[in-house]
């Protein structure tokens, strides 16, 4: 899942640089690949869109790569699916009633 995203990131990436996504080095920040901060919002506004997942700005400013942006929306879709699992699980403790 992980290259599938970052191949989606270098994609997403590139149409916003205007380049192609072969490329953009997914090792490099995404400040040395030429992102300014109205670019930063866009990326992070397809993140939102196609992938539901919110990337705080502050991620971004910690001048990520693509492929550490990619683990970071991995471990968050991961956290979400495990929230979502435990949410649908039945509770180990049975119901007690409510005192009135």
């Amino acid at each position: 899942r992980h290259e599938r995203i970052e191949s989606f990131f270098a994609k997403q990436l590139a149409e916003i640089i205007g380049s192609e996504p072969e490329d953009i080095d997914v090792e490099s920040q995404l400040s040395a690949l030429g992102l300014d901060s109205l670019m930063v919002i866009e990326l992070s506004n397809t993140i939102k869109t196609q992938l539901d997942i919110e990337v705080p700005i502050s991620v971004y400013l910690e001048g990520p790569s693509l492929k550490s942006l990619a683990q970071y929306v991995c471990d968050a879709l991961d956290s979400d699916a495990e929230d979502s699992a435990e949410a649908d699980s039945p509770s180990s403790t049975p119901n007690e009633p409510v005192a009135s």
